[in-house]
């Protein structure tokens, strides 16, 4: 989380607070899951750690599924795919329980969305507001894509010099 805020002063100090809000969210994200996690840590602690062994388990499948993409090196797929199975292994969890019936992930760790969560550990207002905000540039949504267009009558003009735009937000 250090690096991460040390991260968004140095976008907003360059005039990048558009950039510094994605990376807000994921800090907003990470303390929302800690805060939950301090609710139950005895249990939590585990179903966190328990479903990055899914994503991981879930990743594999995906790749011994798919085609490798033109250009990637075989043979680091295949090391990334055993190192990633060694992985799971060596943990001894049971990583099925986060995967649905149709053997797809589950979305949630906690069983809970990240709103759900944040409302519980009293970080709704949080949710609502900043949250909200980030994800729109994270997902370049209308108003994140909205903030780097100019328009008239005649032309669009994409802007990605510096600016003020979103450096409080990011910082709040």
């Amino acid at each position: 989380a250090q690096k991460s805020f040390a991260g968004i002063l140095v976008l907003c100090a360059q005039g990048y607070g558009e950039d510094a809000l994605i990376i807000t969210r994921a800090l907003l994200e990470q303390s929302i899951n800690i805060s939950f996690i301090k609710t139950d840590p005895a249990k939590l602690v585990w179903d966190f750690s328990d479903h990055e062994t899914a994503v991981k388990a879930y990743q594999v499948s995906n790749w011994e599924r798919k085609e490798v993409p033109q250009g990637f090196n075989m043979a680091e797929w295949k090391e990334m795919n055993e190192e990633t199975r060694e992985w799971i292994e060596q943990q001894g969890r049971d990583p099925d329980r986060f995967m649905t019936k149709k053997g797809r992930l589950k979305n949630y760790w906690s069983g809970k969305s990240i709103r759900k969560m944040a409302k519980e550990v009293g970080l709704e207002w949080h949710y609502d507001n900043v949250y909200w905000l980030c994800c729109n540039f994270s997902h370049s949504n209308t108003i994140g894509l909205n903030n780097y267009v100019d328009s008239d009558d005649n032309s669009i003009t994409f802007q990605s010099s510096p600016s003020t735009n979103f450096i409080l937000q990011a910082l709040v």
